[in-house]
């Protein structure tokens, strides 16, 4: 999609959604001396059923720290559960002053509530309870 087919306000919302742990129920590769070794993925079918639920209400961008292999098998992993995606890793507007994904609503597995987080002095249950080697959707 270039810029020029854009109509501000645009229609619909953005979402950038995070791969491991929000899409998948966690990052389960195997590393060895920095690179990993398989790419075991697990899907988070709660998560992938509501995608595809509301996926003409919204854009959507696959937001996530893999590149390279790691992130064509993502791509390809959503594709085979029905997702897909109008951007990966950039903006769907493109904004020169900012590499910040720019979206209305951020999905991921590691987020904190922004009021929770800050009405109790940095000190969220999720921060200090925070186990990352389970998913709740597991």
């Amino acid at each position: 999609m270039k810029l020029k087919d854009w109509n501000f306000p645009y229609e619909k919302k953005i979402i950038a959604i995070d791969f491991d742990g929000t899409i998948t129920t966690g990052d389960n590769r195997k590393w060895k001396r920095n690179k990993y070794t398989n790419d075991i993925m697990y899907p988070n079918m709660k998560m992938i059923n509501k995608l595809r639920e509301i996926r003409d209400d919204y854009y959507f961008i696959l937001w996530t720290n893999r590149y390279g292999k790691a992130l064509k098998s993502a791509i390809r992993f959503c594709k085979g559960y029905g997702i897909d995606f109008d951007a990966v890793n950039k903006n769907i507007v493109p904004f020169k002053s900012s590499r910040k994904i720019v979206a209305d609503y951020y999905l991921d597995d590691k987020n904190i509530d922004v009021i929770e987080f800050v009405e109790r002095g940095g000190k969220s249950e999720k921060i200090r309870n925070v186990d990352r080697s389970r998913n709740i959707y597991r």
